[in-house]
């Protein structure tokens, strides 16, 4: 099953909840789901974890990812996409729907980007659609693109890979990882 991190933008260092929130994204796992405090610090400037509420996301996959992504660094490249969006809004049933911009940090071969691609453009689309790229928790990119959900980044646990729909978040990722922004 793919496992696909939900990041959020970065409360206040200084700020009760950035603090709170810092202590929360890995519940009962490993200390910051096995990512150094040093390396946290450096991240929550950037992004932060949003609590995804399974112990698969816990016990050191996200620090695999990380690791996997900064020792392969320089084999990384950027692509912009502009994709479709579609949600149906519970609330009033209204489906919201248009295009938007995607950044993505991805390997730098045309298999890697043909995969990332093509799970981000699946999961911008209505869930009702089946696909082969399921996730254990909701991705919540189709939400997000419709401006419903404080979501504005990814990282593919299992594909190592990371998606934006915030250009900022994806430019300062791209600068602690030493990846150049093409």
């Amino acid at each position: 099953m793919e496992l696909i991190q939900r990041l959020n933008k970065p409360y206040p260092q200084d700020n009760v909840i950035g603090k709170i929130s810092r202590s929360l994204a890995f519940g009962g796992g490993l200390r910051n789901g096995g990512i150094s405090d040093t390396a946290m610090e450096i991240l929550h400037k950037v992004f932060t974890f949003d609590y995804m509420g399974s112990a698969e996301y816990e016990f050191g996959k996200a620090a695999e990812a990380l690791n996997t992504i900064w020792d392969n660094r320089k084999k990384y490249t950027t692509k912009t996409i502009k994709i479709p969006y579609k949600y149906k809004e519970w609330r009033d049933e209204k489906t919201l729907e248009g295009k938007g911009e995607v950044y993505i940090i991805v390997p730098n071969d045309k298999d890697n980007i043909k995969e990332a691609v093509k799970i981000i453009k699946m999961h911008a689309l209505d869930y009702s659609i089946p696909h082969p790229y399921t996730t254990k928790e909701a991705v919540l990119l189709n939400i997000s693109m419709a401006k419903r959900d404080k979501t504005f980044g990814w990282i593919d646990l299992n594909k190592y890979f990371f998606f934006f729909i915030d250009k900022e978040m994806f430019e300062n990722t791209c600068e602690i990882f030493g990846i150049k922004n093409d």
